[in-house]
């Protein structure tokens, strides 16, 4: 899992909305109706196999109704066929062409298969027409994260605290993206906030103590990580960072010890090869360092170690 999905908070909620019609109309098929409802039992009781059996049935019966294909594409979206469930929502918007909840869920399947602005432009649909609903901007802020359009991102995310003031996600999203874009003050305003409305934030802490060590205070920084450490001892981007801050201020020891730990709950996230290879070219061994930077990418397409690369290669060449 990309783990700047959960640092960010933006990606811990998947959103596929099941459209519950009444269905009375007698316009439809009686035994489409009846399957329908079926299938929505099962989505509601997370059978999706056996919700997509319904559906499709049902359309066998009566093709003619907007939400069963718009349900029967939530149903495979969830059995990790995105592919097949953007078909079926695009089924959806043939018959309805302003069906939103299609056009939500399809921009879901879309990000799955990490297509990137057709989940926008489907996106930008829903938002034109509902302002005022906070799932929305927050889905549309994950997509501006992955596309690195961090002020869009950010915009996003003042619409959603401009209507949920209190929304510890929201706060938590968006004190990363201002670190990210090195507003650290605000960054911190954010991030503190976040951690007083919800005290279980272990990513905004960790975030948090970034923001610390840019600032200059270490100790302030390792006293965020431990925080979020105390409530999430095993997130490897919480101990791969704080590995890099004691890396980075000569506490060799403690560094390693969490580098062996990240690897541990966690050797196919990018961030503890980061730390550790700074760990190396801390060390001096370069060779290593530069080898653990491009796992690191690799691993996660989000981290970007060009400056860390750079230093090793300068360090290479003796400048």
């Amino acid at each position: 899992m990309n783990i700047q999905k959960k640092v960010c908070n933006l990606f811990l909620w998947l959103f596929v909305s099941a459209t519950f019609f009444a269905c009375e109309s007698s316009q439809y098929d009686s035994g489409m109706v009846r399957l329908f409802r079926k299938g929505n039992q099962s989505l509601k009781k997370q059978q999706y196999k056996q919700a997509a059996y319904y559906f499709v049935e049902g359309i066998k019966l009566d093709s003619s109704f907007s939400e069963i294909y718009n349900n029967l594409g939530i149903a495979m979206y969830h059995l990790g066929e995105y592919k097949e469930a953007i078909v079926h929502y695009n089924k959806a918007l043939q018959i309805d062409s302003v069906l939103m909840d299609a056009y939500f869920n399809r921009s879901s399947a879309y990000f799955a298969l990490e297509k990137y602005n057709n989940s926008l432009a489907d996106l930008d649909i829903v938002a034109a027409k509902y302002k005022d609903t906070t799932r929305v901007f927050f889905r549309r802020a994950t997509v501006h994260l992955q596309l690195k359009n961090y002020p869009k991102a950010i915009g996003d995310l003042n619409e959603v605290i401009r209507l949920e003031p209190k929304n510890a996600d929201a706060l938590g999203s968006r004190g990363y993206l201002r670190y990210k874009t090195g507003k650290y003050k605000e960054a911190a305003e954010d991030l503190t906030t976040a951690t007083e409305v919800n005290p279980r934030q272990d990513l905004a802490f960790a975030n948090l103590g970034l923001v610390k060590a840019a600032l200059g205070d270490t100790t302030a920084a390792l006293g965020a990580f431990s925080k979020a450490l105390a409530i999430n001892a095993v997130e490897v981007y919480t101990l791969s960072h704080r590995a890099i801050i004691y890396t980075a201020s000569n506490q060799m020891e403690k560094g390693w010890k969490d580098i062996q730990d990240a690897l541990k709950y966690d050797a196919d996230a990018g961030w503890p090869y980061l730390a550790r290879g700074y760990y190396y070219l801390k060390e001096g061994k370069k060779k290593y360092a530069l080898e653990d930077f491009q796992k690191a990418q690799k691993n996660d397409k989000q981290i970007d170690a060009k400056a860390y690369e750079k230093q090793a290669e300068t360090a290479e060449s003796g400048e």
